[in-house]
C-alpha cells in the first residue's frame, strides 16, 4: 500500500516565508519511520516536501496524484490550512478512493476546520494514531470509529475520539527517516563557523511546562517535558554524523528544562569529535548565563508582552496529568 506524506507550498504566505531556507518535516520523518517499521514491506512511503522540492499548489497536487496513493497524510499551521484544504479537494477528483488525513498544530487545535475536505484530522502525537489509520486500511475499511487522537465526521458532524495519551519513552521511537528526505536541500545561513552549510533539525524532547497564551504547544505535545536519554541522542548524532555529514545541528524541545542533558549535548561535538556545530532555539540559554526571564529562555519579543500575549505559569511536570 502505497503512503505520501506532504508538506504543502507556503505559496499564500508571500515574502519571508518563500525566503527562508527550507526546514524538513519532522513529524513526517517520524511517522514514516514508525510505519516503516511496524508494518515493513507492507507500506511503501514517501515524503513530499513541497518547500524543498520548489512545487507550486499545482504541481504538488499532480506530484500526489502521479503516486496514486491509499493514504496521503498533510502537515499544516494555519496559515497552511487553506491550501491543504484546496489540494485535498484537487487530489480527491483524481483519486476517489484516497483516504487523506491532517495533522499537525492546526488539526490539532481545531480538527473541525479540516474535516469534511479531508477524512481525518490526527490530534496531538501521530505515530500510533497513525499507525492504527494505516492498519484499518490494510484491512479494506474506512472504519475509523475507537481510534483515539481522531476527529471524522459521524452522521455528518465532526466527531472527535477521545485524546491519546503521549509517548512515555521516546527512546522507543526509530530515529526519523530522513532518507525519505530531500535532504540535500536543507541548507542554512546562521552565522556561525561550520565545515558546510547542511543542517538537520533534531529533537531531544516533546512537551512543554508552560502555558504561554501564545502557543499551542501544549496542544500538540502536552504540558510537561519528555526527554529522550543522553545514550539515545548520542547514538541518533553519531547516525547523523556518518550518515549525511551535516555543518550544522539544530537542536529544539525545551534544553533549558534538563541542564545535564543541556551541558552534555553541546559538549557532546568536542567531546565525542562529531565535526558540527550545534545550535539551540535562543543563544542566551546557552550554559554560562542565566537568562533573566522565561521570555529570554524561549526568545519571545518582549514586544509580544505588551500586546497581552503572555507567558503563564509552569502547569506541567507529572506525567499522569497527560493521559487524557
Amino acid at each position: 500500500m502505497k503512503i505520501v506524506l506532504v508538506q504543502p507550498p507556503w505559496v499564500q504566505v508571500p515574502g519571508r516565508f518563500g525566503e527562508t531556507p527550507p526546514d524538513a518535516p519532522m513529524g513526517h520523518a517520524y511517522l514514516a519511520a514508525y510505519a516503516r517499521e511496524r508494518f515493513g514491506d507492507a507500506v511503501s512511503l514517501r515524503i513530499l516536501d513541497a518547500v524543498a522540492e520548489g512545487l507550486s499548489e499545482e504541481g504538488t497536487r499532480r506530484a500526489i496524484v502521479t503516486e496514486k496513493p491509499a493514504i496521503v497524510g498533510y502537515t499544516n499551521v494555519t496559515a497552511t490550512a487553506p491550501v491543504v484544504k484546496r489540494l485535498a479537494l484537487g487530489v480527491r477528483d483524481a483519486v476517489p478512493d484516497i483516504v487523506q488525513i491532517a495533522g499537525g498544530p492546526h488539526a490539532s487545535v481545531v480538527p473541525g476546520d479540516m474535516i469534511g475536505p479531508l477524512d481525518l484530522a490526527v490530534r496531538g502525537e501521530g505515530e500510533h494514531t497513525f499507525a492504527e489509520i494505516v492498519e484499518r486500511r490494510l484491512a479494506g475499511t474506512n472504519d475509523w470509529s475507537g481510534i483515539a487522537g481522531t476527529s471524522y465526521l459521524r452522521g455528518g458532524e465532526p466527531f472527535d475520539e477521545p485524546s491519546r495519551p503521549y509517548v512515555k519513552n521516546l527512546d522507543e521511537l526509530p530515529f526519523p527517516a530522513r532518507d525519505l528526505l530531500p535532504m540535500h536541500a536543507y541548507s542554512h545561513e546562521y552565522p556561525t563557523r561550520a565545515r558546510n552549510r547542511r543542517f538537520v533539525t533534531f529533537f531531544t524532547a516533546r512537551g512543554c511546562p508552560w502555558d504561554c497564551s501564545f502557543c499551542c504547544k501544549h496542544q500538540v505535545w502536552g504540558r510537561y517535558a519528555r526527554f529522550r536519554t543522553l545514550d539515545n541522542v548520542f547514538a541518533e548524532l553519531e547516525f547523523l554524523r556518518a550518515g549525511y555529514d551535516p555543518g550544522f545541528v539544530f537542536l529544539r524541545r525545551y534544553l533549558y528544562r534538563q541542564p545535564q542533558a543541556r551541558h552534555g549535548i553541546l559538549r557532546a561535538p568536542s567531546r565525542r569529535r562529531f565535526r558540527f556545530s550545534v545550535g539551540v532555539p535562543d543563544a542566551r540559554g546557552l550554559p554560562g548565563r542565566r537568562p533573566r526571564t522565561h521570555h529570554e529562555r524561549r526568545g519571545v519579543p518582549r514586544i509580544a508582552t505588551r500586546r497581552g500575549i503572555r507567558q503563564r505559569r509552569c502547569v506541567g511536570s507529572d506525567p499522569q496529568e497527560d493521559d487524557s
